[in-house]
């Protein structure tokens, strides 16, 4: 007679490992408080709502801080301007909540936008900061910025109140799109501008103007010799640079010019007698002279191989 051995399938539930008790995460008493500690962070802030907190009544700060409001702990407030400590003893109390030394529970407040601090990382700076620490493997220390004191000591908190529109929504740092036409036209009203300076694009950079020795457009006078190296031409005022040479030793007297007209002489080389034809002054090599140029002004060789920068500049409607 044959044997056949099966497999016997028993009912009930897997096995499971021995069950061990669960270590009590809850470090404070329960119950009523009786005080209660709150940290107040700001980030990209105006401070409205620290203002508006600070004259708050029913009940005012003053009573919250005192313990005499009935039904309400004592409250134990970390404020980076309302608070008597300063330097590390202020940011101490900080550091003990988030490292979960403090030993009672405690609130954080955050006013203003939540920066992202990566973007201002990248150029090695930040956006808001409260105190330093020192460089993890580094030398010296850096400021914490306060969206890092809110991500240390959020997950501790008994709770995170956002105050205000900034922390909550983001506020001015984080709107996108363009304003109104109404608020376009009332800030180029208010900066004496253009709509167009508000709204158009930037120009795009232009490229290094070179130009060569002897290259310019060439203009030349009894004495003068001048090359015309670049003209900057705006609304109110024009500029134009010359590469000058002063030859021979005949005086040039030029006309004026327009009203508003200077011309700006920095003397690279030689000797010369430059300026009003009643009162010319004598350059030597090094030497800068600036004039009105809308009387009759000279210009003379006085020794050597004159040559030097000659910039003329018209402010327009000058009278």
């Amino acid at each position: 007679m044959a044997i056949v051995e099966r497999e016997v399938v028993r009912g009930g539930q897997p096995p499971t490992p021995e069950a061990k008790p669960e270590p009590a995460r809850e470090r404070l008493p329960l119950g009523p408080l009786k005080t209660i500690h709150v940290y107040w962070l700001a980030g990209m802030s105006c401070d409205g709502c620290t203002i508006s907190v600070a004259g708050a009544t029913n009940p005012g700060i003053e009573g919250l801080l005192a313990g005499v409001v009935p039904a309400m702990p004592n409250v134990i407030l970390h404020h980076p301007v309302l608070s008597a400590e300063a330097g590390a003893e202020f940011v101490q109390s900080f550091i003990d909540a988030s490292e979960g030394k403090l030993g009672a529970p405690y609130v954080v407040v955050f006013e203003g936008s939540v920066a992202d601090e990566r973007i201002a990382e990248r150029a090695g700076g930040y956006f808001s900061a409260m105190g330093v620490e020192a460089i993890k493997g580094g030398v010296g220390s850096r400021p914490v910025p306060t969206a890092t004191w809110l991500r240390r000591m959020a997950p501790g908190a008994a709770a995170t109140i956002a105050i205000g529109t900034c922390a909550t929504w983001g506020g001015v740092p984080a709107a996108e799109g363009n304003p109104t036409l109404d608020t376009l036209y009332a800030l180029a009203t208010a900066l004496d501008a253009s709509l167009a300076d508000l709204i158009a694009p930037p120009p795009a950079p232009e490229p290094p103007r070179l130009v060569r020795a002897g290259e310019g457009v060439r203009v030349r006078g009894t004495a003068v010799e001048a090359w015309l190296l670049d003209t900057v031409t705006g609304p109110q005022c024009s500029t134009e640079v010359y590469d000058l040479r002063l030859r021979g030793t005949r005086r040039q007297v030029s006309e004026g010019h327009p009203p508003g007209t200077r011309e700006h002489l920095h003397l690279y080389a030689g000797s010369a007698l430059v300026g009003p034809v009643d009162e010319p002054v004598a350059l030597e090599a090094g030497d800068f002279v600036t004039f009105d140029a809308t009387g009759d002004h000279v210009y003379r060789r006085l020794g050597g191989s004159v040559s030097g920068l000659l910039v003329i500049t018209r402010v327009r409607g000058a009278t």
